[in-house]
């Protein structure tokens, strides 16, 4: 079976000739064991026009794919190999195995198909002209890119929610969407060409390590909303949920390092069951009220009928139905439910928003009237205690004015009777005399001070009035108090002044 002489290759023996078994262009729609699978096809061209037909084979994950083309030209056999599978070394990256084939008027050519894979799979072989072919790609290109578009943009819309509200509930959303979205891409050829042109090995395991992601990352998702809401589901759902998290964590890793023939077919088996698994979870959680349990039955409910329908048509392929709904009929659906959750999610957010800036602008208003209600409060009782003081002080200088005479009258007389005393013919100590009437002055002039301060408050109550003093008539007169205080204490006074 070397792939250099591929005129005597055969495939495995059988009671048919050259060991091919004759089918039908329905048969090749089932699904075939891809270990060294041989496809032997004839074109023949009765136009009288060369021709260009492009041969693929519609499934994206093929591992080895090689096209020889046999011709009879000038009576020899010449032949061309064609490598074609994602993990073949090839310059030209298309979406599915494919080769163009050029027919002159009349020309018969032999074409010999080699697929080599791990798993099993579809074949889904077809044939147009280049021009049918083009348009059948741009008219499928289209399709993808709007059903993969608009996952991305609820990625983007998703991831803008998690910035803003900093929630990992929008961080595992938006991881789910986002892989959801390589997937799909993966599935249908485009991330193979464009994100991962040279990885041989990633290209036909991606799939699967990405379909028990999505199933993960909505775990997380319903773990980050349980979390805050831990009554909504019961004990044996929450096990359930455990259960389906190990089983899809232990296919993830088998997809990625195990073997791939038994992982990929053990991967599609459980991922529709785990995707129902959650979705039983998720609607026990919307019947007992949990909150956000609408969009994420919705959700759930979307995932688990398309994961039911890829599984669907990836094991049993030949059923048109399968097929149709699988590959466009459920893409309408979907969108309209994204569409409805990512408006749920703006309205939710929106409504959020508003509400927090309702109770924001309610709390303003009562910290606002609080802060009136103790500044009116402060106001009343600041007043009070003025007027209270200024009825004190009131007080004061009308006690300070009743009192004012009898403090002047006693002073008053001591002076008047000095005087008299000093006018009188008898002998009498002068000096002594004088010095009483001196502090009698003195402190007649403190209180006729204290009495103008009360009644004029414009004056300070002790004023320095600058004037010419006679300073040894001072000095004597404070001698002569410091020597009256001195003998009441039994002590002596002496100054000297030089």
């Amino acid at each position: 079976m070397a792939n250099e002489a591929p005129l005597q290759v055969a495939a495995l023996p059988s009671n048919e000739i050259d060991g091919f078994h004759t089918v039908t262009a329905k048969a090749l729609e089932g699904r075939f064991d891809m270990t060294h699978l041989w496809l032997r096809l004839a074109l023949h061209n009765d136009l009288n026009t060369p021709q260009s037909v492009q041969l693929a084979l519609g499934v994206s994950w093929l591992q080895h794919v090689t096209f020889y083309v046999v011709r009879i030209q000038e009576g020899q056999v010449r032949a061309s190999r064609t490598l074609a599978g994602i993990s073949d070394p090839n310059e030209s990256l298309n979406r599915v195995p494919q080769i163009a084939i050029n027919l002159a008027p009349g020309e018969k050519v032999r074409v010999l198909v080699h697929v080599n894979s791990h798993a099993s799979s579809k074949l889904k072989v077809t044939l147009h002209t280049v021009n049918q072919w083009h348009r059948v790609e741009r008219d499928y290109a289209l399709f993808s890119g709007l059903l993969i578009g608009s996952i991305l943009v609820f990625v983007v819309y998703s991831a803008a929610l998690w910035r803003i509200l900093r929630s990992p509930l929008m961080g595992w959303q938006t991881l789910g969407l986002l892989l959801t979205a390589l997937y799909e891409a993966t599935y249908r050829g485009y991330a193979q060409t464009i994100l991962w042109p040279s990885s041989t090995e990633w290209g036909y395991r991606a799939h699967h390590v990405l379909v028990a992601g999505i199933v993960l990352s909505i775990l997380l998702y319903l773990r980050a909303r349980l979390e805050k809401t831990q009554n909504y589901l019961p004990s044996a759902g929450v096990i359930l949920l455990k259960v389906v998290a190990l089983l899809e964590s232990i296919v993830l890793i088998g997809a990625l390092f195990g073997p791939y023939d038994w992982f990929a077919p053990t991967g599609i088996i459980v991922a529709p069951l785990s995707l129902l698994a959650i979705l039983a979870c998720t609607y026990i959680y919307h019947r007992s009220g949990g909150p956000g349990s609408l969009t994420a039955l919705l959700l759930v409910s979307v995932l688990a009928c398309c994961a039911l329908l890829r599984a669907v048509a990836l094991l049993i392929p030949n059923i048109a139905l399968v097929q149709l709904f699988e590959q466009y009929a459920l893409v309408l659906p979907a969108l309209t439910v994204g569409l409805f959750v990512i408006t749920s999610w703006a309205y939710q957010h929106s409504h959020q928003r508003h509400q927090a800036q309702r109770t924001l602008l309610q709390w303003q208003s009562q910290q606002q009237e609080r802060l009136e209600h103790e500044v009116k409060y402060k106001t009343r009782a600041l007043k009070e205690a003025l007027e209270q003081a200024e009825q004190r002080s009131l007080e004061q200088k009308e006690l300070l004015a009743y009192v004012s005479h009898d403090l002047r009258a006693p002073v008053s007389a001591i002076i008047a009777y000095l005087q008299l005393m000093h006018l009188s013919p008898s002998k009498v100590d002068i000096d002594k005399l004088a010095a009483v009437e001196r502090s009698a002055t003195y402190q007649l002039a403190l209180i006729d001070e204290l009495v103008d301060y009360a009644k004029d408050e414009l004056q300070p109550p002790l004023a320095l009035n600058e004037q010419l003093v006679d300073l040894s008539s001072l000095l004597d007169e404070l001698t002569k108090y410091a020597h009256a205080l001195a003998q009441r204490q039994r002590n002596k006074f002496s100054l000297q002044i030089q």
